[in-house]
């Protein structure tokens, strides 16, 4: 098992959630993800969730400092296990549309999804779908 230290940013517009499509480079699975990664040495938690969501998606976003929770789960990734520690904010973008984006290949697209659909997003992956559903109820509040 791999531990991985992350950050991540869900941001929402218009009950819609910014979102991430993402290919297994070992299995080929395709799935919808929230923008983040792994926090570099020098970078805070927010920096890494902010940089990550830019890398990814082409969005800028502004973090809800309020809305930040933690989250450990295991997470399978081109044929290893990750044991992840994470950290989601509820996030904010002023752009309209997304800055092109030049990401690692398995970043297949990213866009705007209803919130309505999370549960069929995440069907395959409770943890986050906890994460989402956290960080909605905060924002719903």
């Amino acid at each position: 098992m791999i531990p991985r230290y992350r950050s991540a940013a869900l941001a929402i517009r218009n009950s819609f959630m910014l979102l991430v499509e993402h290919e297994d480079p070992f299995t080929k699975a395709r799935f919808w993800s929230v923008p983040g990664g792994g926090i570099e040495r020098g970078e805070s938690q927010e920096q890494t969730a902010v940089r990550e969501t830019k890398e990814e998606t082409g969005y800028h976003v502004t973090l809800v400092q309020e809305s930040k929770i933690q989250t450990h789960y295991l997470f399978n990734w081109n044929n290893d296990v990750y044991d992840c520690h994470t950290t989601w904010f509820l996030a904010e973008t002023k752009d309209i549309i997304g800055h092109p984006v030049d990401d690692e290949s398995y970043v297949l697209r990213h866009g705007w999804l209803h919130i309505k659909e999370r549960n069929k997003i995440f069907e395959n992956n409770a943890s986050i779908l906890n994460a989402v559903n956290s960080l909605l109820n905060w924002y719903q509040e």
